[in-house]
C-alpha cells in the first residue's frame, strides 16, 4: 500500500528500474514542489487520488511524491517552527 502522498505510474514493462522522485523534502523549496506538478500532470494523475496507475511506454516504476506534507501546508522549511528533530532530508 502507497502513503496517501504518493503516486506509482506502472509502466508495462515492470522489469526496468524504478525512479524515485519526491518534492517537498524542505516545505519552502518549490522547484521539487513544482517538477512533481507537472510530471503528475503530464502523465494524468495529477487531478486523480495518490495511487498506483498502469502506464503503457513507461519502462519499470515512477514513483512521484511530496515529501513533508505539514512543512509544504505551512511554506517553510520544517514541519514545526523552531522544531529541533532533524529535517526531513537528514532522518
Amino acid at each position: 500500500m502507497l502513503p496517501s502522498n504518493v503516486w506509482k505510474i506502472a509502466g508495462d514493462d515492470q522489469d526496468g528500474p524504478n525512479v524515485v522522485v519526491l518534492g517537498g523534502t524542505h516545505g519552502d523549496e518549490i522547484t521539487g514542489l513544482e517538477l512533481v506538478r507537472r510530471l503528475l500532470r503530464k502523465l494524468g494523475v495529477l487531478n486523480k487520488a495518490a495511487g498506483a496507475y498502469e502506464r503503457c511506454g513507461v519502462l519499470g516504476n515512477l514513483f512521484l511524491g511530496f515529501g513533508n506534507i505539514d512543512a509544504i501546508l505551512r511554506g517553510t522549511r520544517a514541519a514545526c517552527a523552531g522544531e529541533r528533530r532533524p529535517q526531513l532530508n537528514r532522518v
